[in-house]
């Protein structure tokens, strides 16, 4: 099961149960927005496995990107390149748990280099009333975003305002999944979207053929995916004039 992007947890679980009432073996739930307690109920009854959200908690099995691996890694280009006044925009968990957990992986890495990242909490907007101003006065020289979508508004938004990218500032992004993204040179963290996708129907498959079977154990599915930097054209030195 997949959805739209937007919160709405009683229509998601609706889906749920209507996919239960037709009878299927086993879910593979691709929502990165509904908490993992609400899918609890759902594990009772058939095998359910998460494709592309993080499990810290480990409630329930996933197959999952390696947020922790992108945000050091975006974090590492951008200092390298010679940043270190760099904002961070940070979704709240509530509307999407991926995009905060690769922002918290960022933030981890920056602090981890000896600069404090401008942390910027949004929830459906971007945070660009906030940042826009903090480039104009030079107090930012970078913006990090957890998605691609969300790096292609920085972009709009900056040509808006007359701000060059990346004579003025940079933008990054995460995922590497928008048709075209390498041709606009987006900076960005390519996921390895196929690698997920034959791991969790295989993971799937593995739960469905151990459910109810005494004789066979139920694997417990905790398994991560590398992607890769994908350098482009929105990140550069900083200007230093």
């Amino acid at each position: 099961m997949s959805v739209a992007p937007g919160k709405c947890d009683d229509r998601q679980l609706d889906s749920l149960s209507h996919l239960l009432g037709l009878g299927v073996a086993g879910l593979i739930v691709s929502t990165g927005d509904l908490a993992s307690e609400l899918l609890l109920p759902f594990s009772e009854r058939v095998p359910i496995i998460r494709a592309g959200r993080p499990e810290p908690d480990a409630l329930i099995p996933a197959v999952s990107f390696d947020a922790e691996h992108a945000g050091k890694v975006l974090a590492e280009a951008v200092v390298k390149a010679g940043h270190t006044k760099i904002a961070v925009v940070r979704t709240c968990p509530e509307v999407s748990f991926p995009e905060y957990t690769r922002a918290q992986a960022t933030i981890a890495e920056i602090r981890k280099q000896g600069l404090e990242p401008f942390i910027v909490d949004v929830k459906f907007d971007s945070g660009e009333a906030y940042v826009v101003p903090l480039i104009k006065s030079g107090a930012i020289t970078a913006v990090m975003c957890p998605t691609d979508l969300r790096q292609l508004h920085y972009l709009r938004v900056c040509q808006d305002e007359g701000i060059s990218v990346p004579s003025h500032v940079s933008v990054t992004g995460c995922d590497g999944a928008l048709p075209g993204f390498d041709i606009m040179g987006l900076t960005t963290y390519s996921w390895p979207v196929r690698k997920l996708a034959t791991g969790a129907v295989a993971s799937i498959l593995e739960l469905i053929d151990a459910y109810g079977e005494v004789e066979k154990p139920t694997p417990w599915v905790q398994r991560k995916y590398q992607g890769k930097l994908v350098p482009g054209r929105t990140l550069s030195p900083p200007n230093q004039s």
